[in-house]
């Protein structure tokens, strides 16, 4: 152990020491000087950031074991509480302090980060992600929208400033990114990224403009005008494994897609204007002509074969469905429901066993039969255990009123209205059509009377004058009324009637009858002539063109008026007469029959034929498809017609060089393919790509030929051109 010093031997040495360390300063040079200073400062920092390390670890384990132990309620406050400090200071802050602060945090970012291990970055990552996700699943739609507007003028700016070569490295690492999260996701999650995608791309093409989807086509790089060959040939190859891929595909995957695919044609069908539609269709055309001028004779048979077929196979689906909607329209309502008389369609009644014990109230002619036919009404009444009596409707409640008498049945409207006692007010339309429906127009108004005030002020002299019974018929022309049928009134039948309600009608007993009743039936009809001039100067203009086919159809009775522009010549008899044409394929000859009146009209115009002429184009269409399909039998110049029984245009091959008609030789030429398919609907033409309309069909096909066949849902109709106007012919 050493010798302690005292308390004088240490006063000594220290000022020993003192002495020599000022010595040693004054001798000492300026770099000496410098170094020493230098190494004491350093000291002193080291001390200072020791001391300062301290001081911060003990005061984060402080504020864990104070963070620890407070609840969430301190925790939440004390978050706040920071919040709001941060956001005082950084409110009053100087354009430089922040930016300091930033570069501050930026640099202590890069340093932690530059030190961290994969794992350490990957928990960083993954806080930041659940943090992220838990703030954007609270925040408002106003709060995501400013959000994302803040994001999107970042990104601006910074883009807006950096160059060619920085765009470059992030389009590179955005790619290499994109690349490594694409190769390590599942088939969920890519299906549920490109639906995202697609949900995105939809939203944002369905609410821009048509400038701005210029803009957006525009700019898209032509990528196929640049490719190499070795380019093109991976991109085709990439499609076809694609289409591939669609052999794999279960019916509904294949029906999902089509679907898909209709809509978005659709969709995109409906926005297009006519110079667009028009520029799809020609390039449709012009694809179509180059492909079928570069396929060869095997091809062309294959593509013609699946024609044929399709054709053949919508031909029997279409005479199914007319024979499913003939079956359908075939089932009479004419059951009756033994109970309560009703009449009944087949599948609204039923059979059903009578228990004399639960149905007492029957009567003995229907008890005895056992089993009776009832409408589902009376049989649930009647199976009921709730009911003790009889329905409310049935015969035996005697609220059948009986058959009308032939004598009051025969009346027409008007003649049942100077008949009745009370008219009602209400205005009748008649809708258009041979077999146009009534209907009510107009309000109806309800006034409280008494009742026996009512009876006590019915008429009783009877019939009523015309001009009193409030009935009017108003038309345009006289000739749009059946008068003889339904306006007309008869004084014999009208006093009849009156005579057997008297006698067999209590409601009439008191009424007298008025035998010099005015019946007239001009204060029934009336006539209004509406824009007389109007129409006459557009008729005029109609018939001006074919003032010698008017001029002939005046004196041609043959021909019946539709409208001021339209005319048509009905045969004796339809295609379907078994009894002109042969039984064995009745219904069928249509095409034969086309064929027929297109040769009549090369030898008489169709405005010069009379009901004879068109009943011999009919039997020469006949005898035509008797010929036809016999000349087809074995024939290898076309196939055999199917079991249809319906001609094409590919059979006429048999007769093209030479047939005989109405006492002539004919030849014929005609184009077996052709473009020219539509719907008769324009909204499908339109809307889904179906095909042309049927005026653009017409006018595409007048440009080359006189005249053609018109095939629709399983009928053939001729149209001719001529003297600048069209004609069709059945």
């Amino acid at each position: 152990m050493g010798k302690s010093e005292t308390s004088t031997q240490r006063k000594r040495r220290l000022e020993k020491n003192k002495l020599k360390r000022q010595q040693k300063l004054a001798n000492e040079s300026d770099e000496e000087k410098r170094q020493r200073l230098s190494k004491r400062r350093k000291q002193d920092k080291n001390k200072i950031l020791t001391q300062r390390q301290l001081k911060l670890d003990k005061a984060k384990e402080r504020m864990q074991r104070l963070r620890a132990s407070e609840t969430k309620k301190e925790h939440d406050a004390r978050i706040a509480k920071n919040r709001q400090h941060t956001y005082e200071v950084r409110a009053t802050e100087s354009v430089e302090q922040r930016e300091i602060r930033l570069r501050s945090l930026r640099e202590y970012d890069s340093r932690i980060r530059a030190n961290e291990t994969p794992y350490q970055r990957e928990d960083r990552l993954s806080a930041l992600r659940e943090h992220s996700a838990q703030v954007r699943a609270c925040e408002t739609p106003d709060q995501r929208e400013d959000r994302l507007s803040a994001l999107r003028e970042h990104s601006a700016q910074v883009r807006a400033c950096e160059t060619p070569d920085q765009r470059e490295d992030r389009l590179s690492a955005l790619r290499e990114h994109s690349a490594q999260v694409r190769a390590c996701e599942t088939p969920d999650q890519r299906e549920d990224r490109l639906s995202a995608l697609r949900e995105h791309s939809a939203q944002v093409r369905a609410c821009e403009t048509p400038d701005q989807r210029e803009d957006r086509l525009s700019a898209l790089p032509p990528v196929r005008a640049c490719e190499t060959p070795d380019q093109r040939e991976d991109r085709l190859s990439a499609l076809r494994e694609h289409s591939a891929a669609r052999a794999c595909e279960t019916p509904d995957q294949r029906e999902d897609r089509l679907s898909a695919l209709r809509e978005y044609s659709a969709q995109v069908r409906a926005c297009e204007t006519p110079d667009q539609r028009e520029d799809r269709l020609s390039a449709l055309r012009e694809h179509s002509a180059q492909v079928r001028a570069c396929e060869t004779p095997y091809q062309r048979e294959v593509r013609l074969t699946a024609l044929r077929e399709h054709s053949s196979q919508v031909r029997t689906s279409e005479k199914a469905q007319i024979e499913t909607f003939n079956k359908t329209i075939n089932i009479f309502c004419d059951r009756v429901c033994e109970i309560c008389t009703k009449r009944c369609y087949p599948n609204q009644v039923t059979n059903c066993n009578v228990n004399v014990s639960a149905s007492s109230y029957l009567p003995a002619e229907l008890t005895n039969k056992g089993t009776i036919l009832l409408c589902h009404r009376c049989k649930n009444h009647l199976t009921s255990k709730k009911k003790t009596c009889g329905p409310a409707k049935a015969y035996w409640n005697n609220l059948d009123p009986g058959e009308v008498p032939d004598i009051i049945k025969q009346l027409t409207q008007p003649e049942q209205r100077l008949l009745s006692r009370i008219i009602p007010f209400v205005k009748i339309v008649k809708y258009d059509g041979l077999f146009g429906q009534y209907g009510f127009r107009g309000q109806a108004v309800l006034f409280a009377q008494d009742i026996f005030e009512v009876t006590e002020t019915l008429p009783n002299i009877l019939p009523r004058s015309t001009d009193g019974i409030g009935m009017v018929v108003i038309t345009e022309h006289l000739e749009n009324l059946n008068v003889s049928r339904e306006y007309n009134i008869s004084r014999s039948r009208v006093y009849e009637a009156l005579r057997w309600l008297i006698n067999n009608n209590p409601l009439y007993h008191d009424v007298i009858i008025d035998n010099s009743a005015q019946i007239l039936q001009e204060d029934l009809l009336r006539v209004t002539q509406h824009n007389c001039d109007e129409n006459a100067q557009n008729n005029q203009e109609l018939l001006e063109p074919v003032s010698d086919m008017a001029e002939t159809t005046n004196a041609n009775n043959a021909y019946t008026m539709i409208t001021d522009s339209m005319r048509i010549l009905r045969a004796s008899w339809n295609q379907d007469n078994k009894q002109v044409f042969n039984a064995n394929y009745t219904g069928r000859q249509c095409f034969a029959m086309v064929l027929a009146n297109i040769t009549r009209a090369a030898i008489l115009m169709p405005h010069l034929w009379t009901n004879n002429i068109l009943n011999t184009n009919m039997l020469e269409g006949d005898a035509l498809y008797a010929k036809i399909k016999q000349l087809s039998v074995d024939n290898p110049l076309v196939p055999s017609i199917d079991a249809t029984g319906y001609l094409e245009i590919r059979h006429f091959r048999v007769i093209k060089e030479s047939f005989m008609m109405f006492g002539r030789f004919f030849k014929i030429e005609f184009d077996e393919e052709t473009d020219l398919v539509g719907c008769l609907r324009d909204s499908v033409n339109r809307s889904q790509d179906f095909g042309l309309t049927l005026k653009e069909a017409l006018a595409t096909m007048f440009t080359s030929h006189k005249a053609g066949v018109l095939i629709a849902s399983s009928k053939s109709l001729g149209v001719m051109y001529y003297n600048n106007y069209s004609t069709t012919t059945l």
